[in-house]
């Protein structure tokens, strides 16, 4: 998710920092990318990174698992959270989800090749 919400010369700090403080460290410079990418309001922004930062993560499992209530190999990820940074105004990442996974560790096929654009 940093790769979303930190400038290039902040992700070696987000790396290194203790997850313990990333509310604090956090919660005002990423609430303005959700200001300026979705128009969120700070209740807003603050709920919504709830879900990206939480204390305690949660699973339900009377839901299935999928992002970001878990997740699958194959849960449409990037898209999921391009969607919630713009709250549905870039409606799809258009990134495929593996399709070709292995019935053992690592699970996952071959990397999608990169884009040439």
């Amino acid at each position: 998710m940093t790769a979303y919400f930190n400038q290039e010369d902040a992700k070696v700090a987000y790396n290194a920092g203790e997850p313990a403080q990333d509310w604090d460290t956090y919660l005002e410079p990423w609430s303005a990318v959700l200001a300026h990418t979705g128009n969120y309001d700070a209740k807003d922004a603050e709920q919504t990174l709830r879900t990206i930062l939480p204390d305690v993560l949660r699973y339900d499992r009377s839901k299935p698992a999928a992002y970001p209530n878990g997740r699958t190999l194959t849960d449409d990820v990037e898209t999921a959270r391009i969607d919630m940074l713009s709250r549905g105004k870039v409606p799809s990442a258009n990134i495929a989800p593996h399709t070709d996974l292995l019935p053992e560790f690592p699970y996952l096929g071959t990397p999608h090749p990169a884009s040439s654009a």
